[in-house]
């Protein structure tokens, strides 16, 4: 069987940086997306840089029979997993009472229920193959965030259940790394309806490239949490000594869209 390194969300930002980084390494890659076209453009173009294979697969992960699909595919075309990196996922920047519940539960779906199967079903040959998974939370999953309380609340669970399978795979053979970007160059303000919060005012971007960089260094290194900047990696000590209802209330203030 083929050893691979498969990346969720791959089809732009963050993911399509970290195909990069992994193909650098001369990893076989399977990039998985929605969008097969943006798929297959990131694919031919890693192609001519790195002497890696590149295989897509127009997936959307969200959906309930979707993870039977990617392990489907794998068996008919002979790949084990090496490395995992969960990336894809999405949220919604509004009020929870008008987002609608059918909206929400499809973050859940994806960021949480998806995220957590990929993250589990593969590890004997992820440890096999002396891989790892890597995990793309955020630094909101530190802090309460109304307004993206779904999304907030989907990366917390992302890191808290990361770390805990870091630490029950630390005698094994694998890596596990929770990578936590703050505000990034991406498609995801745009997705997400953040066209009228005041956050990206406050925020400085940092860009893919740079998040994926740090993210995979990190990885490698072997890190559980891996934040990316210098300004995101001081949060969660600051936290600790701000009260918590006042990180929400200038969370709050910043994401509302209700102004």
């Amino acid at each position: 069987m083929t050893a691979i390194t498969i990346i969720t969300g791959a089809s732009g930002g963050i993911g399509e940086a970290l195909a990069y980084q992994f193909a650098g390494l001369g990893e076989d890659l399977l990039l998985v997306a929605r969008s097969g076209d943006k798929l297959q453009r990131v694919a031919d173009e890693i192609v001519k840089r790195h002497s890696c294979k590149v295989d897509v697969l127009e997936l959307d992960l969200s959906l309930l029979d979707a993870v039977g699909t990617l392990v489907s595919y794998l068996k008919e075309n002979d790949l084990s997993v090496k490395h995992m990196v969960n990336n894809a996922g999405f949220g919604l920047n509004g009020p929870m009472r008008e987002l609608g519940i059918e909206a929400q539960l499809n973050i859940v779906d994806l960021n949480v229920r998806v995220l957590t199967d990929l993250s589990i079903r593969f590890l004997d040959e992820i440890e096999a193959n002396g891989g790892g998974v890597m995990n793309v939370a955020s630094t909101v999953a530190f802090l309460a965030t109304p307004y993206m309380g779904v999304y907030g609340a989907s990366k917390a669970f992302v890191l808290s259940f990361t770390e805990a399978l870091a630490e029950e795979s630390k005698h094994r053979n694998i890596k596990v790394s929770a990578v936590c970007p703050g505000s990034t160059e991406t498609g995801f303000g745009e997705r997400a309806q953040m066209g009228r919060s005041d956050l990206f005012d406050y925020a400085p971007l940092m860009s893919a490239e740079a998040v994926a960089e740090i993210g995979f260094n990190g990885y490698m290194r072997g890190e559980t949490i891996v934040v990316t900047g210098t300004m995101n990696r001081l949060l969660p000590y600051m936290l600790r000594l701000t009260p918590k209802w006042l990180s929400r209330l200038v969370i709050g203030r910043l994401m509302n869209t209700e102004k």
